[in-house]
């Protein structure tokens, strides 16, 4: 049993990358500041509890500016509307998620690591994977593992409702105007 490709993508500097691990060795180089150390991160990420999970600094820089710059004028009117703090948290919520059209939502992209595993079926005792393979056709000898890290609207609405940010503007609108 093999990894035999590795797809990246929105993580730190990596946008989107394909790792190809070859049979007996895979060297990865490039210029200072490319992002090597970026993918060893990740990998220990992924594959090692020692190193821990991916986190929100994890996301891609540039992909976080281009979502502030998007976000931040919707935020902004309903930060300066005079409405309640429950309206002012529902608003938001449904700004990043809105309930009647999940397609436009205004989400950040998501880190995602796409891991090609290939196996010899003779050879091989997958056993472990059994669960996790559904495959109609007999001849195909490889699975993929998804790993993705995207923000949890749930986990989101609570942090807008308990942030100071909504606590103050409530008492002082002035702030931001």
């Amino acid at each position: 049993m093999k990894i035999k490709t590795i797809n990246i993508s929105h993580y730190r500097k990596v946008y989107e990358a394909q790792i190809n691990m070859e049979d007996n060795i895979t060297v990865i180089v490039g210029a200072n500041n490319s992002g090597k150390t970026s993918l060893v991160e990740v990998f220990n990420s992924v594959f090692s509890n020692a190193k821990g999970r991916l986190c929100f600094d994890d996301l891609s820089a540039v992909e976080c500016q281009k979502w502030s710059n998007n976000i931040y004028p919707k935020f902004y009117d309903v930060l300066t509307a005079n409405k309640t703090r429950e309206d002012m948290v529902s608003a938001l919520c449904e700004i990043i998620s809105p309930s009647t059209k999940p397609e436009d939502a205004i989400l950040m992209p998501p880190i995602e690591l796409k891991i090609q595993v290939d196996y010899n079926e003779k050879e091989d005792d997958i056993r472990n994977f059994a669960d996790y393979i559904m495959e109609f056709e007999p001849s195909n000898t490889s699975f993929y593992f998804i790993y993705r890290y995207a923000l949890n609207v749930p986990f989101f609405r609570k942090a807008i409702d308990c942030s100071s940010i909504v606590k103050l503007l409530r008492q002082d609108r002035k702030m931001i105007k």
